[in-house]
């Protein structure tokens, strides 16, 4: 049993490193260098330092960088943070509980920070889970130079979950060598499953994080069970129809906030799409904003779509994602983000992204009290991420845990609670427009044409494309403001396989 302490006690740490997870009676909060577990409504349970974590496993390096993931299908908890700066002094440290109760005892173990045996230390970690495994990933980082310039490159570590719950001896195995054209890929955000159902397998999304302008998003998928290297390990690329690049330092009232990079920082795996969401500059007005992008048909993908998110007088960092959708077809998500201006504090804010709908007003959750300022010069730091959890109890809710400033110009962590807003509805009998639809040539081969007549003007359309067999092959095209008489428009179709297709 790890003994509790005051979070006035804890020094916060710059940055504020805010993560979260939640079950159906506990909320729990970490940071550099705490856990806090609370209950449904907020109020204090317990407090646990980083450091009485890595002490139970031999550790006493200074810790840093938790992440906290809640395993609904086993009712546990899984912990992850990182101890020391440099290649004699880097350990990760996991930590599981034995029972689903986070107040109880834990398993705590370590791996090293120096797998290699060279002068290279951990950084930077994110987690996921799966049927039977914990991934965590990594970044290598070589002694005595920064982490943009001493990168070596990205690990995966799989670790075996059943034995880290028991108590036993658990199996590990480490993936390296994560490359593309010669490259090392740099940065692997884990796709999480959104629902209690998960996967064998796991996929991976990654970007250029540091190139001024890029085009290309890469799909990486780790398979336990493949028979082959290949099919173990796959890397894929595509590029999305907008560019993206990492953005300039955010404005405050006074100096900066530095924004780092366009890493992906959040993503979800909802059956054959990944969603995710990233820091980028917006070059229209040159400012901090974000970007969210869809990959679909992650098995074969043929479609990456990003779109770019910013504010009207205010920028934007760091994002997360939270799938709220409540039934198999819905797609609808919570993007959650930090905000700041030089009229407006750091705080939190967050948006709706509906499909077909786009994405509504930016909702504020909450402004700080002042700018930051707690280091020399003006470029404070905003941090590496947000921590967010939708609540399975309630899939159209959740929590995030985003930064603020407070009164004496410290960052903190604020946590929010969010809440699906509810979809329009029309009470009166909805009345479907007539239409004609013409599909030629057929058989097609590389393109397909399609003529469509309305009767008459108002409401949307959509179009999707289905396999003989009812499952869903693509959306074609969609409107939501639909004109009467006659529209054409051709799509690609050299990548489908050979058979039968219905268009709805």
């Amino acid at each position: 049993m790890i003994t509790g302490c005051p979070i006035t006690n804890i020094q916060i740490g710059i940055p504020v490193d805010n993560h979260l997870a939640m079950d159906g009676e506990n909320i729990v909060p970490v940071g550099n260098f705490y856990m806090a577990v609370n209950d449904s409504i907020g109020d204090s349970i317990v407090k646990f330092t980083l450091l009485a974590f890595a002490q139970l496993a031999g550790i006493e390096n200074q810790p840093f960088h938790p992440r906290l993931a809640f395993d609904p299908q086993s009712n546990r908890y899984f912990f992850t943070f990182l101890a020391g700066f440099d290649s004699q002094n880097t350990d990760i440290i996991v930590a599981f509980p034995v029972t689903g109760d986070p107040t109880a005892d834990w398993n705590i173990y370590s791996i090293p920070g120096n797998p290699n045996g060279l002068n290279h230390w951990t950084d930077y970690s994110m987690t996921s889970i799966t049927n039977d495994n914990i991934f965590l990933t990594i970044n290598l980082i070589r002694d005595g130079e920064s982490w943009q310039l001493g990168f070596v490159e990205t690990i995966i570590w799989q670790i075996g979950k059943t034995n880290g719950y028991e108590g036993t001896n658990h199996n590990i195995t480490r993936i390296n060598g994560i490359t593309y054209d010669g490259q090392t890929i740099r940065n692997l955000c884990p796709a999480e499953s959104v629902t209690e159902t998960m996967f064998d397998e796991i996929y991976f999304v990654s970007n250029r994080n540091f190139a001024m302008e890029a085009d290309t998003f890469f799909l990486i998928k780790v398979d336990p069970n493949g028979d082959t290297p290949e099919e173990q390990l796959s890397i894929k690329f595509r590029q999305p129809d907008t560019p993206y690049g990492p953005p300039p330092n955010a404005r405050q009232q006074i100096g900066f906030l530095h924004t780092n990079y366009a890493r992906i920082l959040e993503a979800f795996r909802l059956d054959d799409e990944i969603q995710f969401v990233g820091n980028t500059r917006n070059k229209d007005i040159n400012k901090a904003g974000i970007y969210h992008g869809i990959i679909k048909n992650i098995s074969d993908p043929q479609i990456a779509l990003s779109n770019h998110i910013v504010g009207d007088d205010y920028e934007l960092g760091y994002p997360e994602i939270i799938y709220t959708g409540e039934t198999s077809l819905e797609r609808d998500a919570i993007i959650a983000f930090n905000h700041t201006s030089k009229s407006k504090n750091p705080g939190v804010s967050t948006l709706c992204s509906v499909p077909r709908e786009g994405f509504p007003e930016i909702v504020q959750m909450v402004n700080g009290s002042s700018y930051v300022n707690m280091l020399n010069g003006s470029l404070e730091k905003w941090g590496n991420y947000l921590g967010t959890q939708r609540n399975y109890n309630d899939p159209s809710s959740g929590r995030v845990s985003g930064f603020i400033g407070t009164r004496n110009n410290v960052n903190a962590p604020y946590i929010c609670h969010f809440q699906r807003p509810k979809m329009p509805t029309n009470t009166e009998e909805t009345q479907i427009k007539e239409t004609a639809t013409t599909a030629f040539p057929n058989p097609l081969k590389d393109k397909a044409s399609l003529d469509i007549t309305i009767s008459e003007n108002g409401g949307s359309i959509q179009v999707d494309l289905y396999g003989i067999n009812g499952e869903k092959v693509d959306k074609i095209y969609s409107s939501n403001s639909v004109k009467s008489g006659r529209s054409s428009f051709s799509f690609d179709t050299s990548s489908l396989a050979t058979g039968i297709y219905l268009i709805k």
